[in-house]
């Protein structure tokens, strides 16, 4: 109702043609469906939803206008993923485009979505209409080239497609390992941790999936193996009381100190206490 899933300047519904009782101004869209119609400064509208993976989206709401005065902002769980976006006129009354919003980050679970419209010369007549909200889940191809051998690798996407034997088709049987107590033998990889694998021949190896663009590796006292996001990043030790300056690692057939975390690779870091 008003002030919880929406704000409407007047209580009347302009279009009345779905939930004539409640103050949300709907209209037929020429498409079949509904659109919120007579949007005007100042109003708010919630939607929540539920999504069963983690991951980035883009969300496209589709929208009309004649005049093209307004504006929007969009909020995840009361954080503006948009910014402002400008809606500039459609051509039409019904002439919906829409305005994507890449790279929104979801973990998985429910979430509150909502628009907050406004417009800095027209704060009393209509703005736009707003119809359908598509979203979309974003997937990554990282390719990484490995020589054969012995390689430090990690997962820089999120995907199901993990084991090693589908990843590595070269791979050498049984060659996967991570680092714990010691080395563990593994059958599939997770983003975060860093791995060892041998390679029977040199290979180009294209990750799908879900792009990661941060991560939080929980480390133990020690040396630890890690790995980093979809994109190259620096390992942030700063402010931190356990890790250890100048004691990350890269293996190109030898070691060697590394500056960042490239995707795809793994590497050695050494933490003073357990800890993220």
């Amino acid at each position: 109702g008003e002030g919880i899933a929406y704000r409407d300047t007047e209580p009347a519904n302009i279009g009345l043609a779905f939930r004539p009782d409640e103050g949300v101004d709907l209209e037929g869209a020429n498409d079949g469906g509904f659109d919120v119609y007579w949007i005007v400064h100042n109003e708010w509208i919630e939607y929540t939803f539920r999504n069963e993976e983690p991951g980035l989206f883009r969300f496209s709401p589709y929208v009309t206008t004649v005049p093209g005065f307004g504006y929007f902002h969009l909020l995840i769980d009361n954080v503006d993923v948009s910014g402002r976006k400008n809606v500039f006129g459609t051509g039409g009354w019904q002439n919906w485009t829409p305005i994507p919003i890449d790279d929104v980050y979801l973990d998985a679970g429910t979430h509150i979505m909502r628009f907050e419209f406004g417009s800095d010369s027209d704060q009393q007549g209509w703005l736009f209409s707003l119809n359908k909200i598509v979203v979309q889940k974003l997937s990554s191809e990282i390719q990484v080239y490995y020589p054969e051998g012995w390689m430090m690798t990690g997962l820089p996407v999120e995907t199901t497609n993990n084991g090693y034997q589908d990843l590595f088709p070269s791979a050498l049987s049984n060659s996967l390992y991570s680092y714990g107590a010691g080395y563990e033998q593994q059958e599939t990889l997770d983003p975060g941790t860093g791995y060892w694998i041998y390679l029977n021949e040199d290979d180009q190896v294209s990750f799908e999936g879900s792009p990661i663009t941060s991560e939080t590796v929980d480390l133990k006292e020690g040396w630890n193996m890690i790995s980093g996001p979809s994109v190259s990043s620096v390992i942030d030790d700063q402010g931190s009381d356990i890790v250890l300056s100048g004691t990350l690692y890269g293996f190109d057939g030898s070691y060697g100190l590394a500056s960042s975390l490239a995707p795809g690779f793994g590497y050695w870091v050494a933490a003073s206490a357990d800890g993220p």
